[in-house]
């Protein structure tokens, strides 16, 4: 039976390949990404996955997608989920699984949602945190390690305030063409673009050891994917 990741798009996919590569987490999953948001919404009620849940042929599947924020497209986290599980519970009603409840348990903010019944394990995470809204970008932006040292005393914090800097200066000089939700984004690749080996990818973050992977907001993430996708509760 398979166990089914759905992603946004291929970056959320490479990200999380290499962070489950990072862990050792050997989970079997399968990350499907879906080109945006709007094509996620569509394969949910697509006769594949329909008859594949139906079959059982489906154990485990959970969503990642971005909270995005209000002024982009009248998101943000509390619209993103209410959209997620508009989409999801008919199909999750019609089978017999539990559903998402439409407003989240307190207990579940900044670490997901999972919901199981004898069948079929589902799960939830909208980035950054499944708390605030934002992007894939500012959940990696809020683990940085920021005390990775560079030279002359120098850290990744400074590097990071530098081109926070640099960045409020096109808005000064009135040639920031990007609009200010995107910032976490902005801010994120051009210090990216600094780094020994500059990358956009953000699969290459976690191999240049440039994130703090005790932060609470990716061992929180690390043990949504475990208790989501694990047969075994001890790893």
């Amino acid at each position: 039976m398979r166990k089914i990741l759905f992603t946004e798009g291929e970056v959320d996919s490479y990200f999380i390949q290499s962070l489950l590569k990072f862990f050792n987490l050997k989970l079997g999953i399968n990350i499907e990404p879906k080109a945006g948001i709007e094509k996620l919404h569509k394969y949910f009620k697509s006769t594949d996955l329909i008859k594949e849940l139906n079959d059982g042929n489906i154990q485990r599947f959970a969503i990642i997608a971005d909270a995005d924020s209000f002024e982009q497209n009248k998101r943000g986290f509390n619209n993103s989920r209410q959209t997620l599980i508009e989409h999801l519970n008919p199909i999750l009603q019609e089978l017999g699984i539990a559903t998402f409840p439409s407003t989240i348990d307190s207990n579940n903010l900044g670490k997901g949602e999972i919901y199981k019944n004898q069948d079929i394990t589902v799960g939830l995470w909208i980035m950054p945190n499944h708390q605030n809204d934002g992007y894939l970008e500012t959940f990696i932006s809020n683990t940085i390690n920021l005390n990775q040292k560079l030279h002359h005393d120098l850290t990744q914090a400074d590097l990071k305030d530098y081109a926070t800097h640099c960045l409020n200066q096109l808005k000064v000089k009135e040639i920031q063409l990007f609009k200010e939700y995107y910032q976490d984004k902005a801010n994120l690749y051009t210090w990216l673009a600094w780094q020994k080996k500059p990358t956009q990818y953000l699969n290459n973050i976690i191999e240049a050891d440039l994130l703090d992977t005790n932060t609470e907001s990716i061992q929180n993430f690390k043990q949504w994917l475990v208790d989501c996708f694990s047969d075994s509760q001890n790893i």
